[in-house]
């Protein structure tokens, strides 16, 4: 019953399977090579021999089993199950290079270079600021749950921040491996009111035309 034809995986995938009696013996096997006993809902593919072998291509699972009486059941398969043992990269984009008093929202793309798994939501991790950043909506999945957009607002904390470090992590493939380092982007915040201190001509004084104003 797990893995089905068309699905992707890695080596943590359970293989799974139903009878209608007890079983004496039941065994699985890459492509009809090397036979191993398997256990349903416990044997993993990577326990299977040849799994490991195998490049990032389709193969079949094959299945076959006896009862406590000996009778012997024929093979039954799943062809078309794709391995994938390559972990996902993501590149990460912001719209806002400049987060200043007039727009204190960021909006953060992150593009996977294969589909998703959408149960798994991406964590987006920005390094230390001093006003806090906060999602302002759940994110979504888009281009075949290739791409998750999350917009985040920016507390105004009279700040410069020279450089903030956008990452993602946590997100994970339809074969159910976590997705790898990301490729990050930056952007600056400055939130800092300027001062202005009129050092001349100061109050009180007597001016004429040529009196040069410094500050």
């Amino acid at each position: 019953t797990a893995p089905v034809s068309g699905a992707s995986v890695n080596g943590t995938q359970v293989i799974t399977f139903t009878t209608n009696e007890t079983l004496s013996l039941a065994e699985c096997s890459i492509d009809n090579a090397v036979w191993v006993t398997c256990t349903t809902g416990v044997t993993t593919l990577g326990d299977v021999t040849g799994f490991g072998a195998l490049g990032q291509e389709a193969f079949t699972l094959y299945l076959r089993a006896a009862d406590t009486a000996g009778n012997t059941y024929g093979l039954n398969n799943e062809a078309g199950i794709v391995k994938d043992t390559t972990a996902a990269t993501a590149t990460i984009t912001v719209d806002t290079d400049l987060i200043y008093e007039g727009d204190l929202v960021q909006v953060v793309t992150v593009t996977y270079d294969e589909a998703m798994n959408i149960t798994f939501t991406p964590t987006i991790n920005f390094t230390a600021t001093t006003g806090a950043i906060t999602p302002q909506n759940a994110g979504a999945w888009s281009v075949g749950n290739t791409v998750w957009t999350r917009t985040f607002n920016v507390a105004d904390a009279d700040e410069e921040t020279v450089v903030v470090t956008v990452s993602t992590t946590g997100g994970r493939d339809l074969a159910g491996s976590v997705e790898g380092v990301s490729v990050n982007d930056t952007f600056a915040i400055d939130t800092k009111d300027p001062v202005v201190d009129i050092t001349a001509p100061v109050s009180g004084a007597s001016v004429n035309g040529t009196q040069v104003i410094t500050f």
